[in-house]
């Protein structure tokens, strides 16, 4: 079950990881049905998007992918290349986050998603059809009215 006492906490251990690195973070935190967190970057010192854009280009010509990792990253790529007037929201897979992001930008977002799971847990059992989670959350960059802003 999602709290304020957990968001506020979420929120703090955020703060204290963009400060450990140095980094200028704007970030918003809401709470959906008392069972999902969800965290969006507004804005940031690191050009979030030109990081993910050079390292998807990056693995695309020089690393070493399987067929559905150099799928993804061509879909993402395609999506990220398509200029448009209306504000963009950046995918954020915690489960690709090597493929996406390189360098500071990487591991600002690892400290971003350890923080998002202080209190997470999973206890779920597909075998018996049986799910047991702490909560739900979901990490997403740029998703406002005036998408994410480099600082």
């Amino acid at each position: 079950m999602v709290t304020d006492t957990l968001k506020s906490k979420v929120l703090g251990l955020i703060k204290q990881s963009a400060t450990d690195l140095g980094v200028n973070l704007r970030v918003t935190a809401r709470i959906k049905d008392y069972s999902a967190l969800k965290v969006n970057i507004q804005s940031c010192s690191i050009d979030l998007k030109q990081n993910m854009l050079d390292t998807i280009k990056d693995k695309l010509v020089n690393g070493r992918l399987l067929g559905t990792d150099r799928e993804y990253l061509q879909i993402v790529l395609s999506n990220l290349e398509q200029e448009t007037d209306e504000p963009q929201s950046l995918p954020c897979s915690e489960y690709k986050l090597d493929k996406l992001f390189s360098g500071q930008a990487l591991e600002l977002m690892e400290k971003l998603f350890a923080s998002i799971r202080c209190d997470y847990y999973c206890n779920s059992d597909s075998a018996r059809d049986y799910f047991d989670v702490a909560y739900y959350y979901e990490l997403t960059i740029g998703k406002n009215k005036s998408g994410f802003k480099v600082v």
